[in-house]
C-alpha cells in the first residue's frame, strides 16, 4: 500500500488529475477487498472462537466421562475380583463335594464294617458296656466264669458281629467282684436314705410301723458237710426310672440280697456274728469311696433300722432273734450316747472323761502300770472306755425318754416261716390217722419192717420186737416213702426213675417227676401221695 500510495503519489505529481481518479478507484476496491478480507478474517476468528469454546466444553465432558469410566472401572475391577473369589470359592466346594461324593460309597462301606464290629475294649481297657454284659450273663443267665467269652463269641457270630477282642476268666472274676462291691455300696445308701426319710404308717396292737425301715431274713443249710447262711432284707428303695433331680423320687418295696457266707457251725452265736462281720465290711468299702470319705458311716447304725426279722420256728432262728434285739438295743443305747457326746459342751464332758480315765488307770493297777503297758494295749483300752461312756450316756438318754419313745426305737417284730407249721401239720395228721384204727377197733395197715427191724422182730427179744414195731412205718407216709426210694432215688445209680419216665412218655405221652420223698424236703410226702393217687 505504500508503494502504492507513493507511486500513486508520483503519478500525482506527473499526472494529477487522471491518476487521482484512477487511484481512488483503486483505493476503493482495494478498500472492499480488505474489508472483505477483514470480515472473512473476522469471520474464521469467531469461527474459531465458537470452535475453541466447543473444543473447551467438549474437553470438560471427556474429563467428567473419563473420570466416570476410571470410576467404573475400578467398580468393574473390584466385581470382577469378587465374582473371582466366588468363582475359586465355587470350584472349591464343587471339587469338595465331588470328592465327598467319590468317597461316599467307601465311607458307607466302613461304616457298615464299623457298624458289624465290636470292641469289648476301649485302649486296652474292658469297657463299662462289656462289664455291664458280663455281670447280667453272670447273674440273669447263670453262665459260668470260664465259658462268658465263649457265650460273648457265640451270640455274636449268630448276630453277624465281629468281636475283635476277648475277655478271659479271670477279668471276668474281678468284674463280678466289681459288681458285688457297687451293690453293697447301693444297699448301704438305700439303706440310710430309708432310715433318714423315716415315717410313721399304721399301728399294729401298740407298735407303730415305720414304712421305711429295714426287715431281715436269712436262713442256712450244708453242702458237703460245710455250713452256709444266705441274707435277704426288705426295704423301700426309689424306682431309679424317675427324676433323680426331683424333690422326692418314686419307692417301691425290694428285696435285696445281702451275700452268702460260710460258717462254721449253726449256732445262734455264730449267725449273729455272720450278720455283724457282713456289716462290718460292707461299711467298711462305702466308707472308702469318695463319698463315704466324706460323709463316712457308722456300722451301728444298721441295727438301728432293723425293725423286722423273719425265719423259721427252729429254736435256734428264735434264739437268733434274741440275740438280735439285745444287739439292736446296744447299738442304740451307744449311738444315743455318742450322738449326745459329740453335742455336749466341755464342761459336760471333762467330768465323765476324768473319771473314766482314772476307772482306766486303776483297772490298769496304777499310773505306773499303765504307763508300762504297750500303745496298742492302752489304745485298745481307751476304745473300750469310749464305748463305755457312750453306753453310759446313751442309757440316761433313753431313760429321760417317753414309754412311747421307747416303744418306737425298741420296734423289732419276729416273723416264723409257715412251712415248719406244714410238716408238723402232715406229722400231726399222720400221727392221728394212725391212732384212730386202734381207737375204732379196726385193722390198722400192716407195718413193714426193713432188713434189720424184720430180723430183730423174729429174732430178738420181747424188747427189741417191740422197739422194731415202734420205728417201722406203716400206712400212707410208709407208702410215700417207698414209692420215692424206688421212683425218685436220691442216688441216681439207683431206683427206676428213669424207667418210670420211659414208661410214662409212652403211656400218657409226656413226662413227670416223682416227688423225692426219700430226702428231707417240704411237702414231699404229700405231693407223693398226690402223684399216687392221680
Amino acid at each position: 500500500m505504500a508503494k502504492l500510495h507513493t507511486g500513486n503519489k508520483e503519478n500525482l505529481d506527473l499526472e494529477p488529475s487522471g491518476n487521482k481518479v484512477l487511484l481512488d478507484s483503486i483505493s476503493d476496491s482495494a478498500l472492499k477487498c480488505e474489508r472483505v478480507r477483514a470480515l472473512d478474517f473476522k469471520r474464521k476468528l469467531h469461527n474459531e472462537c465458537r470452535k475453541w469454546v466447543r473444543a473447551e466444553h467438549s474437553k470438560a465432558e471427556f474429563r467428567a466421562q473419563a473420570a466416570d469410566a476410571l470410576n467404573t472401572l475400578a467398580k468393574t475391577r473390584d466385581d470382577l475380583a469378587r465374582n473371582s473369589a466366588q468363582i475359586e470359592t465355587l470350584k472349591r466346594e464343587k471339587h469338595t463335594l465331588f470328592m465327598r461324593d467319590y468317597r461316599a460309597l467307601e465311607k458307607k462301606q466302613r461304616a457298615v464294617e464299623k457298624s458289624q464290629t465290636v470292641q469289648l475294649k476301649e485302649k486296652g481297657i474292658i469297657a463299662e458296656a462289656s462289664r455291664e454284659m458280663v455281670r447280667n450273663l453272670t447273674s440273669h443267665c447263670n453262665v459260668p466264669v470260664a465259658r462268658i467269652n465263649s457265650v460273648i463269641q457265640t451270640v455274636s457270630q449268630g448276630l453277624g458281629i465281629a468281636v475283635t477282642d476277648s475277655i478271659d476268666k479271670h477279668s471276668v472274676s474281678r468284674i463280678t467282684l466289681e459288681g458285688q462291691v457297687a451293690s453293697e455300696i447301693q444297699l448301704v445308701s438305700e439303706i440310710h436314705e430309708a432310715g433318714s426319710k423315716t415315717s410313721y404308717l399304721c399301728i399294729i396292737s401298740h407298735f407303730i410301723i415305720r414304712n421305711t425301715d429295714l426287715t431281715i431274713s436269712g436262713d442256712g443249710t450244708t453242702d458237703k458237710h460245710l455250713n452256709y447262711e444266705s441274707k435277704h432284707g426288705m426295704i423301700l428303695t426309689p424306682t431309679y426310672s424317675s427324676n433323680p433331680n426331683a424333690p422326692a423320687m418314686n419307692t417301691m418295696p425290694c428285696q435285696r440280697f445281702f451275700g452268702i457266707n460260710a460258717a462254721i457251725d449253726h449256732k445262734s452265736e455264730t449267725q449273729l456274728q455272720g450278720w455283724k462281720d457282713l456289716i462290718e465290711r460292707m461299711y467298711k468299702v462305702y466308707d472308702e469311696r469318695p463319698l463315704g470319705q466324706r460323709k463316712p458311716l457308722n456300722s451301728l447304725e444298721f441295727p438301728r433300722f432293723v425293725t423286722g426279722m423273719n425265719t423259721d420256728h427252729a429254736e435256734d432262728q428264735k434264739k437268733l432273734v434274741r440275740l438280735f434285739k439285745t444287739w439292736k438295743a446296744a447299738c442304740e443305747c451307744e449311738m444315743r450316747g455318742e450322738e449326745a457326746l459329740l453335742s455336749a459342751s466341755l464342761a459336760e464332758l471333762i467330768p465323765l472323761l476324768v473319771e473314766e480315765t482314772e476307772q482306766n488307770i486303776t483297772d490298769a493297777g496304777g499310773h505306773a502300770a499303765w504307763e508300762a503297758l504297750p500303745p496298742d494295749e492302752r489304745e485298745r483300752r481307751e476304745v473300750a472306755t469310749y464305748h463305755r461312756l457312750c453306753m453310759r450316756v446313751g442309757e440316761d438318754k433313753l431313760d429321760t425318754m417317753t414309754p412311747e419313745e421307747r416303744r418306737h426305737v425298741a420296734l423289732f417284730i419276729w416273723g416264723g416261716c409257715c412251712m415248719h407249721k406244714e410238716m408238723n401239720s402232715v406229722k400231726g395228721g399222720n400221727t392221728r390217722m394212725m391212732a384212730f384204727w386202734a381207737q375204732n377197733g379196726l385193722v390198722a395197715p400192716m407195718k413193714l419192717y426193713n432188713r434189720d427191724n424184720s430180723a430183730a422182730a423174729s429174732l430178738g427179744g420181747s424188747e427189741a420186737r417191740t422197739r422194731a414195731a415202734e420205728v417201722s412205718q406203716a400206712g400212707g407216709v410208709k407208702l410215700t416213702s417207698l414209692a420215692g426210694a424206688v421212683f425218685a432215688h436220691k442216688d441216681k445209680k439207683k431206683g427206676q426213675q428213669d424207667s418210670l419216665q420211659v414208661y410214662l412218655q409212652s403211656v400218657v405221652g409226656y413226662m413227670v417227676c416223682f416227688p423225692g420223698t426219700s430226702s428231707t424236703r417240704y411237702g414231699s410226702t404229700c405231693e407223693a401221695a398226690a402223684e399216687l393217687l392221680v
